[in-house]
């Protein structure tokens, strides 16, 4: 996961095979938006021929770089879907986590983050809430640390076990640790 500073600002196609399409998203594009606002879903829809089917069967944050898979037919939007729902597919992210002394990480340690995110109302926003929070839903992510890369920075692997609403970000940030450059969430901003 990289927040803000990718390395292109346009998407690319990675590989199409099946109906499938793989695709490059940089940081600050929106995976869908309204018709007019700039996205990867239009992008895609521009190479396509008029009225092509086009499913997406997951989103990645704005702000977050990635790869970002999409079908070009039914059948194989509904097997992404079903892979998707039976977590037959691994997503990991990599981020740079802003710990300071006082969250301590440590190199090589993995660690599961186990809490209930509520998404806020009327904002793009959501927050760790205590488990008896009846607008919380489960959220599991697996955290590895790699290492520290400079002062306070540390390189973590992010695998999300549920899906929720910016998971990994909130999750993080409950932690003290924010995602460097993620100000939404409380961490430093980049440059």
């Amino acid at each position: 996961m990289a927040i803000g500073g990718g390395v292109s600002d346009q998407p690319a196609k990675l590989l199409e095979r099946s109906g499938v399409v793989a695709i490059a998203k940089p940081s600050g594009l929106a995976t869908q938006a309204p018709p007019g606002l700039p996205s990867v879903e239009a992008w895609l829809r521009g190479l396509l021929p008029a009225g092509a089917y086009l499913g997406v069967p997951h989103r990645l944050d704005r702000a977050v770089s990635g790869v970002l898979l999409m079908a070009t037919t039914p059948r194989a939007a509904r097997q992404l879907s079903r892979q998707f729902e039976r977590r037959q597919i691994t997503k990991t992210y990599v981020a740079i986590l802003a710990a300071g002394a006082a969250t301590n990480p440590v190199a090589g340690a993995t660690v599961e983050w186990r809490d209930r995110i509520a998404k806020r109302p009327d904002v793009a926003e959501a927050r760790v809430v205590d488990a008896d929070d009846p607008a919380g839903r489960e959220a599991v992510t697996i955290a590895r640390t790699l290492g520290e890369v400079a002062p306070g920075r540390w390189l973590v692997a992010l695998a999300p076990v549920t899906g929720r609403m910016h998971q990994l970000r909130v999750q993080a940030a409950a932690r003290g640790m924010p995602v460097f450059g993620d100000t939404l969430y409380g961490g430093p901003a980049l440059g």
